[in-house]
């Protein structure tokens, strides 16, 4: 009798264990038959996958012809729930969670759609990665800790939770903050040749390095200062043009680094009617030079630069303040406008390099009413974390947090910080830690700082 009961009992463990066609069992997890895969305790369907708890608890499974599997973690640790779409499914031939380019991270939600850079909140895809962020479709979006990428060609990154726009910034106001304190004396500028300052900007790569230069007629030369105005180094541009020579920025480039830009856009001419405006703008790219606080150097002459040129789409336009994106290199020219309605026009960071290009419109701001002080446009910087943005006239600093897009940025009411009086005020920048601004005059040689009093 033993034997009978024995032969009967490995009949039926055969029976309970193999799939449909095609399927095999192997410690008790079935594979599918056309190569579907499935985990440990799936049941076979018709040649579709199948599986059950692919990365946590309390999946659930969907089977069939063809079926796809779908998990409470599916890869994203316990309590994450996976997404696919248009080849994402467990068809035959294998498996795919995310759609084609798309991810998910840990603990992550996808929801992504087949293509390049599918959406994903904590996942990645080709358009980015974002850590605890959301990435958005398209090509060419950047990273960002904490946020994400969104953007179609040319987009750029955001902060937390952006939405897509096209080509245009991206973000929330997570972290940015809209409190500084009144501003005190931070130094006095003491460098030989920088007695009408038109620009600064704090170096990226050398916490403590500002760098500046002199209004038009001052040659292709920028300085390096400290934040107490010393001396610090001498850069000439070996060949460079220097029709009016109006901010300075810096920001990233074609290679790994920071590099300064110089904005060659100043134009009166375009301003007030008189005489010829200019044919095109020019802005200057070199890569930040070794100099520290406590290592001044001596005049260099740097001839490794690059020259990107613009003209403008409606007619020409004076301005005074040239932008960087941090996280695309996207370029910003904010005008100088007496009616008081300036424009905001944008190039993207991978414009070709002595090419002659179409700028584009991205938005439109008022700050004054025509003709008044309080509504020239004379200087700017975007945060480190390109989370805030902050541009001057003669009598303000004002503050913008960043929004879905360009658009809506400078679309939104700014906030006036606290600002000193400054005769022809035409500098103005953010620490490298973005806690801080810096700000000069034309015809002063007081450095002035404004300190973040948020908490964080």
């Amino acid at each position: 009798m033993a034997p009978l009961c024995l032969a009967w009992f490995l009949m039926l463990l055969d029976a309970c264990g193999s799939s449909g066609a095609g399927g095999q069992t192997n410690d008790a997890a079935s594979t599918t038959s056309s190569g579907g895969q499935t985990t440990a305790g799936g049941a076979p369907g018709n040649g579709g996958a199948t599986g059950s708890n692919l990365g946590g608890r309390g999946g659930q499974i969907a089977s069939g012809s063809g079926g796809a599997t779908v998990s409470a973690s599916a890869g994203g640790g316990a309590g994450g729930q996976a997404g696919r779409a248009s080849g994402g499914s467990n068809a035959t031939g294998g498996q795919s969670l995310a759609g084609e380019g798309g991810g998910i991270a840990t603990g992550g939600r996808g929801t992504a759609s087949s293509g390049q850079g599918g959406l994903a909140t904590g996942g990645a895809g080709t358009g980015g990665v974002a850590t605890g962020g959301r990435t958005g479709g398209g090509l060419g979006g950047a990273s960002a800790t904490g946020g994400g990428t969104t953007g179609r060609d040319g987009g750029v990154a955001t902060m937390t939770g952006g939405a897509p726009g096209n080509g245009g910034a991206t973000g929330t106001a997570a972290t940015c903050c809209r409190q500084f304190g009144a501003p005190s004396k931070a130094g006095q500028i003491a460098v030989s040749g920088l007695t009408e300052l038109s620009g600064i900007v704090a170096s990226r790569a050398h916490p403590g390095v500002l760098y500046a230069h002199a209004d038009s007629g001052a040659g292709a030369v920028f300085y390096a200062m400290s934040v107490a105005g010393a001396s610090l180094g001498t850069f000439t541009l070996a060949g460079a043009g220097t029709t009016d020579w109006e901010d300075i920025a810096v920001g990233p480039g074609p290679s790994p680094g920071t590099f300064v830009y110089v904005g060659d856009i100043g134009d009166n001419a375009a301003r007030t009617g008189s005489g010829n405006a200019r044919d095109e703008i020019r802005i200057y790219r070199v890569s930040e030079p070794e100099v520290e606080v406590t290592a001044p150097v001596g005049p260099q002459t740097l001839s490794a630069w690059q020259r990107l040129r613009f003209t403008y789409p409606d007619k020409a336009h004076d301005a005074e303040t040239l932008l960087v994106d941090p996280a695309s290199g996207d370029l910003l020219i904010v005008t100088k406008e007496t009616s008081g309605a300036s424009q905001v026009f944008r190039a993207a960071g991978a414009t070709p390099t002595d090419t002659p290009t179409v700028l584009e419109l991205v938005a439109t701001l008022s700050l004054g009413s025509s003709g008044a002080q309080s509504a020239l446009v004379s200087a700017g910087d975007i945060s480190p974390s390109g989370d805030s943005i902050i541009l001057r006239t003669y009598t303000a600093i004002w503050l913008w947090c960043r929004g879905s897009t360009w658009a809506t940025t400078f679309g939104a009411a700014p906030v006036e910080l606290p600002s000193a009086s400054e005769p022809q005020s035409e500098g103005l920048t953010f620490s490298a830690d973005g806690k801080s601004w810096y700000s000069a005059g034309e015809t002063s040689t007081t450095i002035y700082q404004g300190i973040s009093i948020c908490s964080s």
